[in-house]
């Protein structure tokens, strides 16, 4: 499945996102992985996330908008909303893409963002340049009437 059918297929939350992580333990250390597209599908059907990933504490958010572990609610029966909540601007979506590692989808997401945040100061700047045009197009014009009043009043005076 491609980052666009995920993408496309549950929308912008947490099963699509490429910083969904499931923790493994071995020994003392602990290493985090992408979740794969057969684990997010799984979740998505509604498997107990302690089926797919040996302990349903073993999953996070690796930019820690939520984390699993510390979470206080019922969470077999919260786990869909959990996974599948569009979070809109509060969180640093970014899609999953099989095969990539954390680092570069975090700089990708980070330009992305900067990407989002430059247009809207273009989009401003626009705004701020045609507002200024109109007042230059206005200012044109009144001198302009000036002009042509000073114009006809010299040239046709005011009958006394």
């Amino acid at each position: 499945m491609s980052k666009g059918d995920m993408v496309n297929r549950w929308g912008k939350c947490c099963l699509s996102c490429h910083f969904l992580l499931k923790r493994s333990y071995v020994g003392p250390e602990d290493h985090a992985f992408s979740v794969t597209c057969g684990e997010r599908r799984k979740l998505a059907e509604g498997t107990d996330p302690g089926e797919v990933f040996g302990n349903e504490r073993n999953m996070e958010c690796s930019k820690h908008v939520w984390d699993y572990a510390n979470l206080h609610i019922d969470l077999r029966r919260h786990i869909r909303e959990l996974l599948q909540q569009d979070r809109g601007e509060s969180c640093f979506f970014y899609p999953f893409a099989e095969g990539m590692f954390l680092p570069a989808a975090v700089e990708l997401e980070r330009r992305a963002a900067d990407r989002r945040e430059a247009e809207r100061d273009r989009a401003l700047t626009r705004g701020a340049f045609w507002v200024a045009f109109a007042a230059l197009v206005v200012s044109i014009l009144a001198t302009v009437a000036t002009l042509a009043w000073n114009i006809w009043t010299h040239f046709y005076p005011a009958t006394p």
